[in-house]
């Protein structure tokens, strides 16, 4: 019996150099891609693009180009900037198409088609214009918002990497809610000081991730004079016992405006961070109406507006199962989310069987339709 065991272990052995027969052929992957995005005076953008494209020696294809999303759809709020001056390096083509979720995708063409064996290494530059990537913060004259959506090529990439040049004399800063100024907790990042260029350096390592696009965005203040040790700007030469008085009177201008506040018994229509419901039956959209609808919309962050804008690409209606895998997000953190938008007037849920039916506010359609910017079917 024991002799029958060992030839039985020996035969599996024999069997091992064959198991890569039946894997089939390896298809083509980037070994490295890497993108560099240089903020600029005016908000403006450069982008510069570098990837690596291997054909295995055991593929059985011609590699003829490479698809790579870089925007998707967005409508709310409105997009302003774009993509714009497209250059690259010898060997390739591109073209800008679009498909049913991103308004924007590059189809990278091989002058000469990469066989088994072949390697190419392509570079891509292009401008993003202000507005695009870079938001200005509501409540400070020189807050800025940067967010960037990190699209990974239709090929299984390795060793992705993002990093982001800060403009000149500027510096990362928190601000109220962005209580961290950078945020994308799935991938360590790392700031240093480059002094060659005299700008602040943001690098995030992609590797740990599997997702096909990743958010990132940061907050940042553009300053003559330059934190030292300290996120907020410091105020030199005043003695600290006036900081002390300045925080007591704020303090006790507070207290009485609060008290002030809860005493009055004034009826408010809707707070400031609410859109209102409002009866459009009958009649259009008044000028208070999308003044409102735009005031809420501003306040919503990166993650925020890719939930809503995944419901406008629902048609403007779909269950609550169906985000957390569109969006990547975790079902708590959708749930938050939703909570949120619901709470700010901007979408309606409602019991649908074992799981809620989301769908964008009445009014809110009523926005998009005047600005011919409706739910895709």
């Amino acid at each position: 019996m024991r002799s029958f065991k060992q030839a039985f272990a020996l035969a599996l052995l024999s069997l091992l150099p064959l198991v890569p027969a039946f894997a089939g052929p390896a298809p083509p992957y980037v070994s490295s891609f890497h993108v560099e995005i240089s903020i600029e005076e005016g908000d403006s953008c450069l982008v510069s693009m570098t990837m690596n494209v291997v054909v295995p020696r055991d593929c059985d294809y011609d590699l003829e180009a490479v698809e790579l999303p870089l925007l998707k759809w967005q409508y709310l709020p409105p997009r302003e900037g774009e993509l714009v001056e497209f250059n690259c390096s010898a060997g390739i083509t591109l073209k800008k198409t679009e498909g049913t979720n991103f308004s924007d995708i590059l189809i990278i063409s091989f002058d000469e088609p990469l066989r088994a064996g072949d390697a190419s290494n392509l570079r891509i530059f292009f401008g993003a214009t202000p507005g695009l990537l870079i938001t200005n913060l509501s409540g400070d004259p020189v807050g800025k918002l940067f967010h960037y959506s990190f699209h990974r090529p239709n090929l299984t990439v390795s060793n992705p990497s993002l990093r982001i040049l800060l403009p000149l004399d500027s510096y990362l800063r928190s601000f109220p809610g962005f209580e961290s100024s950078m945020l994308n907790p799935l991938h360590s990042s790392s700031v240093r000081h480059n002094p060659q260029l005299g700008r602040e350096v943001i690098e995030w390592d992609l590797s740990p991730g599997g997702a096909t696009s990743d958010s990132f965005f940061c907050t940042y203040s553009i300053s003559a004079t330059q934190n030292q040790g300290n996120d907020w700007p410091i105020t030199p030469g005043i003695p600290p016992v006036y900081f002390l008085i300045s925080n007591a009177l704020s303090i006790s201008v507070a207290f009485l405006l609060t008290w002030f506040l809860m005493t009055r018994r004034t009826q408010v229509s809707a707070p400031p961070g609410r859109i209102p419901r409002v009866d459009l039956e009958g009649r259009d959209l008044g000028e208070k109406d999308v003044k409102r609808v735009e005031t809420v919309i501003s306040q919503l962050n990166p993650e925020e507006l890719g939930v809503m804008n995944l419901v406008m690409r629902k048609g403007g209606s779909l269950l609550q199962t169906e985000i957390s895998p569109s969006v990547g997000f975790s079902k708590s953190k959708v749930s938050r989310t939703l909570k949120k938008l619901e709470n700010m007037g901007i979408v309606d849920r409602s019991t649908y069987g074992r799981t809620k039916k989301v769908s964008l506010a009445p009014i809110v359609l009523a926005y998009l339709a005047e600005r011919g910017k409706g739910p895709r079917a």
